[in-house]
């Protein structure tokens, strides 16, 4: 037996017991990481990719996942140390995937929350002399409007 037919009979072993093991995760918990982003139709649990992906990859391996839809099984194997690829026809698929696996500085997004909240209320607070700014450009027919309601 060559040593590409013996690893093959490994992995059809694996295979069979992952398959033939419980796969019901109903009370199992999907509220992690990124996983409940978007609704997106027919998801399934995390921990059915993370079954395979621990079963039958290792540190480092390339999970492919060509239907990516919600990107469980991408996310899943990027919190497994597995270098991930996917692809799919759906452009919302691989919008949702993106957004799910990109992992940004928490410090970085809690200041720019700051800003953002810091900018809007120094417009709140100068409200009276936005709103006469905004309102000195628009047009006669639009003031007319505005002046009858």
């Amino acid at each position: 037996m060559s040593l590409t037919n013996a690893k093959n009979n490994i992995y059809l072993k694996k295979l069979k017991n992952i398959l033939s093991s419980d796969l019901d995760f109903h009370n199992f918990s999907s509220n992690y990481g990124s996983h409940n982003f978007h609704s997106f139709p027919a998801k399934f649990p995390p921990q059915l990719p993370q079954k395979f992906i621990l079963e039958l990859t290792e540190y480092n391996d390339i999970v492919l996942d060509p239907m990516v839809g919600s990107g469980t099984t991408i996310l899943e194997g990027l919190f497994n140390n597995r270098n991930t690829i996917g692809f799919d026809i759906d452009p919302l698929a691989l919008m949702i995937t993106k957004v799910k696996t990109t992992f940004y500085n928490k410090n970085k997004l809690i200041d720019s929350f700051n800003n953002i909240a810091s900018q809007a209320t120094s417009l709140l607070n100068n409200s009276d002399e936005l709103l006469s700014s905004y309102y000195n450009n628009l047009d006669v027919t639009t003031k007319e409007f505005i002046n009858y309601c």
